[in-house]
């Protein structure tokens, strides 16, 4: 964990091919743990929930009855519980590396090129248009952001990034439009790219200058000798 914490937990989720959620009434407890496994369920990660407090009763939290449903869930406390998981989960992983493509030799990338063709990055994001905006949203993965910032061009859109950097205004903001920490999180993200993107693209380039020193003259000094008058 470093830096900004909510985004170094969805950076993780998102390049996570399994997710396990490790339930007791802490977790429960906690809302980080629960955005945690909202999120997962979002970027569809295969999800494996484990009992690992013995007493742990899932009658207590309507919203852990609501997620779990029907799906298997494992006690960690019950041996035959994990003789089932390793094998689930040995499955799966195996079930992957088949489906996987074994390239004989390497081949060339292949560049992915958005429907918008990403033409708004040749662009200063204070320029962009509505439309710009709504086509960054979409390449990104921002596609909860295309409603609320509707209206928004690149202007709109700077300024909005320093707005949320007010905890109270994020969090009027979440209510109203029904997104959650980690959107916040990877909206600033990305944004912040493109903000240095920019920075960097108009930074002129930096010459060395050399600067001389004009020694000072030495000016030429006449001593005199300083004859001692005595009173007689």
């Amino acid at each position: 964990m470093k830096d900004d914490m909510i985004d170094t937990i969805s950076k993780a989720i998102s390049q996570s091919k399994v997710v396990f959620v490790l339930l007791s009434d802490a977790y429960c407890h906690s809302d980080y743990c629960r955005r945690e496994w909202t999120y997962a369920i979002n970027e569809k990660i295969k999800i494996y929930v484990i009992f690992v407090q013995k007493d742990f009763d899932k009658r207590k939290y309507d919203w852990v009855r609501f997620i779990i449903e029907n799906n298997t869930y494992y006690k960690i406390h019950k041996n035959d519980d994990l003789q089932k998981l390793m094998e689930n989960l040995s499955e799966i992983l195996n079930k992957k590396l088949e489906n996987e493509p074994r390239p004989t030799s390497p081949t060339p990338s292949i560049p992915v090129v958005s429907a918008s063709n990403q033409e708004y990055l040749t662009k200063t994001i204070t320029t962009w248009t509505s439309e710009d905006v709504k086509n960054w949203c979409t390449d990104n993965r921002l596609e909860k952001w295309c409603k609320p910032l509707a209206n928004y061009d690149g202007q709109n859109l700077v300024g909005f990034r320093r707005d949320l950097s007010n905890d109270i205004y994020i969090e009027r903001f979440n209510m109203a439009h029904t997104l959650d920490l980690f959107d916040v999180s990877r909206f600033k993200s990305e944004v912040d790219k493109i903000l240095l993107r920019t920075m960097t693209k108009h930074v002129p380039p930096t010459t060395t200058t050399t600067t001389t020193h004009k020694l000072p003259t030495k000016k030429h000094v006449i001593k005199r000798r300083i004859s001692k008058i005595t009173d007689k």
